[in-house]
Parts: C-alpha cells; structure tokens; sequence
C-alpha cells in the first residue's frame, strides 16, 4: 500500500510526528495528490502548536509561513525563536500580525522585534492562558485582561501592569529592579498568590529599602500553595538575607543563585537541622575563595547528601536542576592540564553526575588527545558540544604521514554528540583524525579558526603548507580511509580563518569517493577577508565545484562580516552561475540590511509555472515516507493549494 491510499486518520497521525518545517517538505512532494495536499494545508490537527524557529531553508520557511497565516485561527500555541533578519522578513512580507491568532491559549516570544512590535493582547484575552515573553523590553500596555492566565513570564517594568489579582495564575516568572520608583511593598502587594505553586524571581535591588526582607517573607508565607521557588540576584551577591526565614518543609524544588554563600548555608542547614527539598539547588557565580579547588565530590549537611562542585561554587541534591542551568565548564585559573585533571577526576569518581549532561561546553582549556577521546565518549547524553580557545594534543605536533597515523590510533567507542562548534582552536593532525572516526552521528559542524598544529613548513614566503588546513586535513583523511563518513552531517559552517587563497579549491573533495558528506544539505561560508575574492574566477570555480560535489544543497550562504561593495554582482554573479552548471530551482533572497549571498535550491519544489510532465524518475518513484512508498499517479495534474 502506497502512502497516498492510507485513509486521513492514518495520515495525520503520521504527519503530526514531523516539525512543521519536514511537513511543509512533505507538502511539495505530493505535487501530484490534491488531496494529501489539502490534508496537510487546512486539517486543524496539525495546525494547533507551531514553533517558528530560524532557519537557512529560507525557501520551506516562506511556505511555512504561508500556510501558518492561512490556519491561523487554529493556532492554540504558538512559539517563536529569535529569528534572522531573513526569517523575519519572509514572515511579515506573508501579512504576520498576532492580531489574526484570536484563539491562541500559548504564546511565547523570544524574538525581540517581534516582542518588541506586541502592544496589546487583548485579540486573545478570552483564551490565553500561557503568557511568556523574554525580551528585556516589553512595550505591552496592559495585560490586566488576561483573566484566564495560568502561566506568566515577563520582566517587570510597570507597576500598572499587575494591577490584575490574576486569581487563576500557578506559575509566575518575572524579572524585576527594584527603584525608587517600584518598592518592594507596592510590588509584592500586587503580585498574585491566591493559588500560586512556582515563583521563579530574578532580581536586582538599586535602593535601600530596609522592608525587602521582611515583605518578601510575608508574601511567600500568604503563598499558600507554593512549592517551586527560584531566586537569582542578577549582580554580585544578594545583599539582604533572604534564606533564613523560608519554610523549607514545604517545598519540593529550590534553587538559588548568588543568593547566599555556601559555607553560610550549611553552618544555617547544620544548626537548625533543616531537610533540603528533593530537587535543591545553589550556585554562586563569585570565584571560589580556594583557588585551587576544582573537583566533584559528595557532601553531608546535616545528614543530607549533596553534590559539590567546588569548580563553579555549587551544591545540588538534583542532577536534573543542573542540567536545567547548562553549565559552562571553564579552566578559570589557565594552568596547563589543570583543566583535564579536573574533568576526568569528575568522570572517573563521580559518573553519576557527568553521565547525565546533555550540554557541553568548554573555554580556555589544553587537553590531551586521550583526554579530547574520554569527553567524547563519556558523556552519553551530551549531544552538543562547544570547544572554545584550546589546544589539544601538543604532543602530536608535526605528525603528518596519514597512513602511520591511523596505523597508530586505537579503536574507541562512537560518540553520540551530533553537534559540534570550535572556535579559535589549536589541535594536531592525529586529533583531527580521531575527532573524524569517532563522531559517526554528527549532524552540523561548525568551524571558525580551526588551525593545525605543526612546525610551519614553509613553501613560500608568507605561504603555509596547505597541510596546516584543517578542511584540507579532512579531504586528506577520506582519501586513505573509508571509515570516515559523516552520512548524516546536514550542516556546515565554515567561519574565520577557514579558507584563503591557498585551499581555496584544496579541500574541495575532487572525486566521490573522498567526499565524506554526501547528504549534506545546507552550507555557510563566512568571509572575513575580502581579498578571497580578488581572484574572482577563482572564487567561482570553487563555489561550482562546491554545488556540484555536494549535490543534495538545499541552501548556500556566502556571508561577509563587513561591507563588501561587490555583494551585489557577485550575487548576480553565482546565480548565473548556478543557473548554468546545476539543474535545481534556484531562489535567491535579498540582503538589504546585511552582507550576504543566500541561495535556495530543491528538485523537490514544483515548478508552478511549469506544464505537467507524464515521465516519472525513477527516482520519484521510489521515494518513500516512514517506509511507505509514494507513489505518484499519472493521471493527476499537479495543483497549488494556496490561494
């Protein structure tokens, strides 16, 4: 049975497991079924929760947004990532206005300008219950006829904003400066709490109001069904005692952060002989008065075990609460291997606690190769990893006879991390390697001043030997062995310091056989140098060569970090080019106010302009959905369901 002979209730259930990005994908592709088509653009099951998020498939986005402003009175929640200036023009040139969204009961913005342009909600005051705006300036005039709202995040910039009791609200998150102009005693009084169960407050006192304490206390005790409190002070250390007076029985979750120093709390734990909640947290970002201590281990107040990060001044009974915060794991004091010796002491004796980061990131740092490979491996949750200023593996400086390399390295277990970003980063050519065989799952790389270290050798003055690139070192891998291949990488960003004039078509695979991502779908250069471009051809000759070797493109972005005044032809420039040498639908996107190329290209879109061919490829005939095959009848012309 083919995927368009399923009935509809099937279909959407199938549909309703893809982000709405895929779905659109999947629209395009039933060019020949109306009625999959129509399925996919008005069944209002699969239009209630949408998340705009950026993306560089700037082609599916316009579709995507036409297709959210045509079911826009389906939506119930709606999300929207911090988008590109690409994304948010394609947006609004599809008519986006809130105001069309009347039945929303979710809306969450984390995009600015959009955050910024949202002056009322009054469209959707009947049916909003979940309300969460990030943006630090909020141009709202009221929300006080939200009386339906359960869920409020907002940075506090009005007093007059809360003067709705807000009887239904359980989870509230704001960030407030308490002035002259809003004391704590006329923002606690309006704040709700008749049926209140999470408090989440950052803060930041700019007055001396000696009544902080003692209203704050008060408004938690009139909390009566409160069991979540989070509190971070925004700058320094909390300078008001706060911890002293929670009744700390009645709740489940806490977290404080820069609240209070940790020798104070335990002395104020141990004396009283308090039970910490279940899921407990405190961090300080002030440096540890120890400098030298920087290790995990397992700690007793009174009777109760925590975990102690002495590294970032932290103590938590709940491994989830520190995911939450993503810790950044730094080598503060910039001593030489001090950094490794701390991370693989806390994953050899502390498992429990390394095995559950799903985030990670490291900055100033050197490792080992050894050590690179551990971190690697050892973390099965971690899916996306930043390296940021480090050098890895000096010892393997100079090493560069491919074969003895990979004759040498041992064999280790696959990484699960998918994503990976380097920034100003140093490491030896055997790592690259390594790096290469263990990371079988990648899905996006990005690599901005990524170099090789090695003696130098120079070819000419002012010349590197094009060994010391680090693409050039990846084209040089997959030439002598076939186990790297990074099938399911779909995203490559190559940033500052990648190519020049001497690898500019150096690490472009010249043959099948040494391309090493052969799915890859969307591909960012970014150019700090202009004089890349002086020789014009070329520059040319690699970006064909580039769009040829890498056939399953979908996006190409040329992006230059400062004004170039040749943007514009060398945009015209490489769409003729394109035109020319790629037999793809090509869509090329403005770029008024910034400095950058942007191509889209898909065989997969119809051609609306075009007459409807009989011949199917064989190609098209043995697509498949979820395992199912579609396949497309002759007899049925290709329709445009958009108005």
């Amino acid at each position: 049975m083919s995927l368009t002979e399923l009935p509809d209730v099937a279909l959407i259930k199938i549909f309703r497991t893809l982000d709405h990005l895929e779905l659109v994908r999947l629209y395009h592709s039933f060019d020949t079924s109306k009625r999959l088509q129509d399925l996919i653009q008005n069944c209002s099951y699969l239009w209630t929760n949408i998340h705009l998020k950026p993306t560089v498939d700037y082609h599916l986005f316009y579709y995507l947004c036409r297709l959210l402003m045509l079911n826009a009175l389906t939506i119930r929640q709606l999300t929207i990532d911090e988008l590109d200036l690409t994304c948010r023009k394609i947006l609004y040139d599809n008519e986006f206005s809130l105001k069309r969204f009347f039945h929303l009961e979710q809306l969450i913005i984390h995009d600015e300008y959009i955050c910024n342009t949202l002056q009322s909600l009054n469209f959707c005051s009947l049916t909003l219950k979940h309300l969460c705006l990030t943006n630090d300036h909020v141009n709202l005039n009221s929300i006080n006829t939200l009386n339906q709202l359960d869920s409020l995040q907002l940075t506090f910039y009005s007093i007059d904003i809360l003067s709705n009791r807000f009887e239904r609200l359980m989870n509230l998150n704001l960030k407030i400066m308490f002035d002259y102009e809003h004391n704590s005693h006329e923002i606690f009084s309006r704040l709700p709490r008749r049926h209140l169960q999470s408090l989440t407050l950052k803060f930041l006192l700019l007055n001396n109001d000696y009544n902080f304490a003692n209203e704050f206390n008060h408004y938690l005790f009139s909390c009566l069904h409160l069991h979540t409190l989070e509190l971070s002070y925004l700058h320094g250390m909390c300078p008001v005692c706060l911890y002293t007076n929670i009744d700390y029985a009645k709740y489940q979750r806490i977290l404080f952060i820069n609240i209070c120093e940790l020798t104070e709390m335990k002395t104020f734990i141990e004396l009283n002989r308090i039970d910490l909640p279940v899921e407990y947290l405190q961090l300080n970002s002030a440096l540890s008065t120890n400098q030298y201590s920087s290790h995990v281990k397992n700690e007793f107040w009174s009777g109760r075990q925590l975990i102690s990060l002495d590294y970032i001044q932290c103590v938590t009974t709940s491994i989830e609460l520190l995911n939450d915060l993503n810790i950044i794991w730094s080598d503060k004091n910039q001593v030489t291997q001090s950094f490794e010796s701390y991370i693989l002491r806390s994953i050899y004796n502390a498992p429990y606690l390394i095995s559950s980061i799903r985030n990670l990131s490291i900055i100033r740092f050197e490792l080992s190769l050894s050590g690179l490979v551990t971190i690697m491996t050892s973390f099965p949750l971690v899916t996306n990893f930043i390296i940021t200023d480090g050098r890895i593996d000096q010892m393997g400086s100079g090493m560069w006879n491919m074969e003895n390399i990979l004759r040498s390295l041992p064999n280790v277990s696959q990484s699960n991390i998918q994503t990976i970003v380097m920034n100003s980063i140093q490491m030896s050519c055997r790592t690259v390697v390594q790096l290469c065989l263990v990371t079988e799952q990648l899905l996006s790389l990005t690599i901005n001043d990524v170099r090789i270290l090695d003696k130098m050798v120079i070819l000419e003055q002012n010349q590197r030997d094009s060994r010391s690139s680090f693409l050039v070192v990846l084209k040089d891998i997959a030439q002598h062995t076939d186990q790297f291949k990074w099938n399911q990488m779909k995203s490559l960003t190559i940033g500052k310091n990648m190519i020049n004039h001497q690898n500019l078509l150096a690490f472009i695979p010249s043959h099948v056989n040494d391309t090493y991502s052969m799915n890859l779908n969307h591909l960012r250069i970014i150019i700090y140098d202009h004089r890349v471009l002086e020789s014009h051809d070329r520059f040319r000759r690699s970006i064909r060569k580039l769009v040829k070797t890498y056939s399953k493109l979908t996006s190409l972005i040329i992006e230059f970090t400062k004004r170039y005044e040749g943007l514009f032809r060398l945009r015209n420039q490489l769409h003729a080019l394109f035109e020319l040498n790629i037999n793809k639908k090509i869509h090329v996107y403005p770029t008024a106010h910034d400095y950058a190329c942007r191509f889209c290209f898909d065989t997969n879109f119809s051609n609306e302009e075009d007459d409807e061919s009989d011949e199917t490829s064989s190609s098209q005939k043995n697509r498949t959905f979820c395992g199912i095959p579609i396949c497309k009848s002759k007899t049925q012309r290709k329709s445009n369901s958009f108005p």
